[in-house]
């Protein structure tokens, strides 16, 4: 359906005192709530016994209820659990505390303790949680083993009713320490309104979520407690810290920020498709020891025939590709990897496993770390569109993208961990053996042979040298879903930076302008990554956004185009140095996933056709898998690096104005595909 009545709305807006107010304005008001049916009573829990002293009250007040996995995967729900998390400053006596819904009980003994800072997983039964969230809990409240400690129970402990109950936890004289109310409406002392529910929109359905408490962005430890719905991440009112989903298996707080690091070495930036293929041609072919990768797709039959060959030279291969992806898995992925499973290499599917689901809505990062020495980070998966081997100088056809190479040592140590962590099939039960013999996504047909043609000669690539710099960079390393909205790192804190006399450069596949369910649902909330771009032309900055043309559907409501037609008319209004367009510039999409940011650019009148030539006093990229869907900031695997790099900045700059420039030259219209 178009939305042309809600752009209209926008066009005939006065000028905006925040995009905001453009969301508050456009967006179609939500249905009235429906009351949830009221609690079930409470039942007290028995007394402690005689001569277990009361907790002081500031003592008491610093354990809450963080998270609760209420909807298990398990039978009879047997991976149910409950986080209690210490925001104090010193470590609490958890002796003879208990965790209650009203009817059954779980009570830690004697000598229990929650150190300052510390978390802890309570659940049902230990050996189901390990297998749903691929570690073992602190507790469990049935089945004891070395791993997790029994606590005692009454009526059989709690059991999480999944259409709503309450969790409370209690301290030794049946203080009430902290409450969550969930799926159901409560008012006692520590809790009020309506229950915590989980955030679903889209394709993010709400099955299986674990409920937690928003975390503070600079602390990374839970927000202050108000014993109500605001405290929760899966709050539909606060576009900021709230709307978001959980699942088990996912790091959140141990991963509730982007990393840091700053180190000495080099740095090479390839642009598909003019380089990509030798770039991936010269990094992998240099692995002597090992090759981990994690990709959406590989259907690139060369690149497969190389990592073929490093497995059976005895290097170590090992890859992590996506289960489910949008289009399915055709002849040449299963050909390619089937190629690198027979030669020795440890293939896997990310993909459901039994009672348990993936971990991620799509493992759409695209990652590889060599010999434990050079990490590679792109927009870009091993197929022939991307990386097509034509003859550059007869043209060629691809999609626009960006990888990024560095051996700088904390970069690769954390990108290493990273990877060893989503490849480890023993702790992670999504990641699942490639079966040749799989009828379905095995070996293809023996007389199958892939398709080695590329897309043609209507490019002519520009940018067929990778750059290579060194020195002392600094970087920001960017997860989702953990941390891709961290309000001050991330692309959000790096769009931040820019002020007056700035520049802040977007080229992305996808870009809509809402997220959430569509407007008929009343769910619609503003990109906040949209909002992060007209704020930055609001302090005076110049701001582009080139968005792919090829895959996207113009007549959505929530099209690429829909919101270029948005962020033009704000600009017009508002007398912003903003524009949007459309582009195609290599052919076959704009695939990439880039935000440039100059400070000091001093872009002057002529705005963009000074793109590629203002100098900037500091430049900052960020390149990676992350597109600008809310799939992909809340649940999609993704991983992004962002680089301070006068080189860097100016060499993709002048890819950026190149693009804007080629416009919108390839016009051909396909179904939108996440690739």
């Amino acid at each position: 359906m178009a939305r042309a009545q809600d752009l209209a709305v926008i066009a005939a807006m006065p000028a905006l005192a925040a995009l905001a107010s453009l969301a508050s304005v456009a967006t179609p008001a939500p249905p009235a709530s429906v009351a949830p049916p009221a609690p079930p009573a409470s039942v007290a829990p028995p007394a402690p016994p005689a001569s277990v002293a009361p907790v002081p009250a500031a003592e008491v007040d610093s354990v809450l209820v963080s998270a609760v996995f209420y909807d298990g995967y398990a039978p009879r729900d047997a991976d149910e659990a409950v986080q209690l998390w210490n925001v104090g400053e010193s470590g609490v006596d958890l002796s003879r505390w208990t965790v209650t819904d009203g009817e059954g009980t779980a009570a830690f003994p004697s000598g229990a303790a929650l150190a300052a800072g510390d978390y802890l997983w309570l659940a049902r039964e230990a050996e189901a949680f390990a297998t749903s969230f691929g570690f073992e809990p602190d507790w469990a409240w049935s089945r004891a083993d070395a791993a997790a400690p029994l606590l005692a129970t009454t009526g059989g402990g709690p059991a999480l009713a999944n259409g709503g109950d309450e969790v409370l936890l209690l301290s030794p004289d049946r203080r009430v320490v902290d409450a969550l109310a969930y799926g159901v409406d409560a008012a006692d002392d520590a809790w009020s309104g309506r229950g915590v529910g989980p955030y679903a929109a889209g394709v993010i359905g709400s099955a299986h979520q674990v409920l937690s408490r928003k975390l503070a962005p600079d602390t990374g430890r839970p927000v202050p407690d108000t014993g109500t719905a605001a405290d929760w991440a899966s709050d539909p009112d606060d576009a900021a810290l709230g709307r978001r989903a959980r699942f088990p298996g996912w790091e959140v707080e141990r991963r509730y920020a982007p990393s840091t690091a700053s180190g000495s070495g080099t740095l090479e930036v390839a642009v598909a498709p003019d380089a990509l293929v030798r770039f991936l041609t010269r990094h992998l072919t240099s692995a002597r020891t090992s090759v981990d990768m994690a990709v959406y797709t590989f259907d690139h039959p060369d690149l497969a025939e190389l990592l073929a060959d490093r497995a059976r030279s005895g290097v170590r291969v090992r890859l992590l590709v996506d289960g489910s992806p949008v289009g399915g898995i055709d002849l040449g992925e299963r050909w390619c990897l089937a190629l690198i499973a027979e030669a020795g290499g440890e293939v896997y599917w990310h993909d459901a496993g039994g009672d348990v689901q993936a971990r991620f809505r799509s493992a759409h990062a695209k990652l590889a770390v060599v010999d434990d020495r050079w990490v590679l980070i792109g927009s870009e998966n091993p197929s022939l569109g991307a990386a097509p081997v034509d003859d550059p100088t007869d043209g060629t056809a691809g999609r626009r993208g960006v990888y990024v190479a560095t051996d700088v040592r904390p970069v690769v140590d954390w990108a290493a961990e990273l990877l060893a962590g989503d490849l480890d099939s023993d702790r992670h039960v999504d990641a699942r053996p490639f079966q040749p013999r799989d009828p379905r996504r095995g070996a293809p047909p023996v007389d199958f042979t892939p398709a080695r043609e590329s897309g043609g000669s209507y490019y002519q690539p520009v940018f067929d040298e990778p750059l290579r710099a060194t020195g002392r960079f600094t970087f920001t390393m960017v997860t989702a879903p953990e941390n891709a909205l961290h309000p001050s790192l991330g692309p959000l804190g790096l769009v931040a930076r820019a002020g007056a006399g700035d520049q802040v450069l977007v080229e992305q596949l996808r870009e809509p302008l809402w997220w959430g369910d569509g407007p008929d649902e009343g769910g619609v909330a503003l990109n906040q990554r949209v909002q992060a771009y007209v704020d930055a032309a609001r302090r005076g900055a110049q701001v582009r956004v080139l968005v792919d043309s090829y895959f996207d559907d113009r007549e959505h409501w929530n099209s690429n185009a829909a919101m270029v037609n948005a962020l033009n008319a704000v600009a017009r209004f508002e007398d912003l140095d903003l524009e949007a367009r459309l582009g195609n510039p290599a052919g076959l999409g704009l695939h990439n996933k880039m935000v440039l940011v100059g400070i000091g650019a001093a872009t002057g009148a002529d705005g963009v056709e000074r793109i590629d030539q203002a100098p900037a006093a500091a430049g900052i990229v960020h390149v990676g898998s992350l597109n600008g869907s809310e799939v992909s900031s809340k649940v999609n695997r993704e991983v992004a690096l962002q680089v301070e790099s006068a080189a860097v900045h100016a060499y993709l700059s002048a890819v950026f104005a190149a693009d804007w420039s080629a416009g919108n030259r390839f016009a051909l219209r396909l179904p939108f595909v996440q690739r």
